[in-house]
């Protein structure tokens, strides 16, 4: 990640603030980022319970994890 940070300062100028918007406003909606605070609050939850192994039987789907380019 901090690799990737260090690309965007040196090639700042060819960055196009309309498509870096466009990427944020799809990748992390309110309903995205909502999601992955419920998956977040979750996995702590279930630590004081089996732990990170217990599986999460309300999953019904993961796309929460895909990024659109």
């Amino acid at each position: 990640m901090f690799e990737e940070f260090c690309w965007a300062v040196n090639h700042i100028d060819k960055i196009k603030p309309e498509a870096c918007r466009d990427w944020a406003v799809t990748n992390y909606s309110m309903e995205r980022v909502g999601k992955m605070y419920e998956e977040y609050f979750q996995r702590i939850n279930n630590l004081f319970d089996k732990g990170w192994y217990q599986p999460n039987e309300n999953h019904k789907e993961l796309d929460w994890l895909n990024r659109y380019y």
